[in-house]
């Protein structure tokens, strides 16, 4: 999957800012980082996908793409429970 040089800024751009974001998790379960909880948020709502429940059955149907584009560090299975996203953007 080639992307164009400016998509690759774009995305690191992207993810810098999101990796900015403070966590409002506490730490005990915290299984996935805040910053790719809300990349697949902000993608699945540009995609019209708005429930938590929506937007993790959304961000588990695209998984492979998803980790390829925003290239997942430690997420190797996809984000199983909406209440993953819940805490997160709540």
């Amino acid at each position: 999957m080639s992307t164009h040089p400016d998509a690759n800024n774009a995305l690191t751009l992207f993810a810098h800012c999101l990796n900015k974001v403070p966590d409002p998790r506490s730490l005990q379960g915290r299984s996935h980082p805040c910053s790719t909880i809300l990349a697949i948020v902000i993608l699945g709502l540009l995609a019209k996908v708005s429930t938590p429940a929506e937007i993790a059955r959304w961000s588990n149907r695209h998984f492979n793409k998803l980790s390829k584009v925003l290239r997942f560090g430690k997420i190797k299975d996809e984000i199983r429970s909406p209440w993953a996203f819940r805490t997160v953007v709540r």
